[in-house]
């Protein structure tokens, strides 16, 4: 959010001591612009460009996934998913960078197999489960593609 402000500010033409940002939302900032000597006070949501090197699809498909040190296997679902990586729904903390196998059905017929780092993990507000987002770092081509097809159709329908 903090590079972003510097866009806003360049797209309105203000100094940073003309405004102060109330509230940072998902795709949009919302910011109180001091009055000037011939202007009143105004609030302004100012959308953010999308920043991710990926276009993601917001979908909830079933994972198998396995720590790299543990023998039993994890189930879980997806909240979203690109060709970059996807988003899991967990019970627990993983910490970023943990290396983590995954199986994913993506249809009936397509089931996906990659090796994924961890990127983040956070915990759900008033929740005991957390949100991680895994980057692919080893996946088949064939793989990758199938996910990019299934992005780009959901993202078009």
């Amino acid at each position: 959010p903090r590079g972003c402000l510097k866009l806003i500010y360049t797209q309105l033409s203000i100094l940073p001591n003309q405004a102060r940002v109330l509230t940072f939302k998902k795709n949009h900032a919302i910011l109180f612009l001091e009055p000037g000597k011939l202007s009143k006070p105004k609030v302004l949501m100012i959308p953010i460009p999308n920043k991710r090197r990926f276009p993601r699809f917001n979908y909830s498909i079933p994972v198998k996934y396995q720590l790299r040190n543990e023998l039993i296997p994890f189930y879980t679902v997806t909240r979203d998913i690109s060709v970059g990586g996807l988003k899991i729904l967990t019970n627990k903390f993983i910490p970023p960078n943990t290396d983590i196998s995954i199986e994913v059905k993506l249809t009936s017929e397509r089931i996906i197999n990659a090796k994924t780092k961890v990127a983040w993990s956070n915990r759900i507000e008033h929740s005991e489960q957390y949100l991680s987002g895994l980057k692919f770092f080893e996946i088949n081509p064939d793989d990758r593609q199938n996910v990019s097809e299934l992005v780009s159709y959901a993202l078009k329908h």
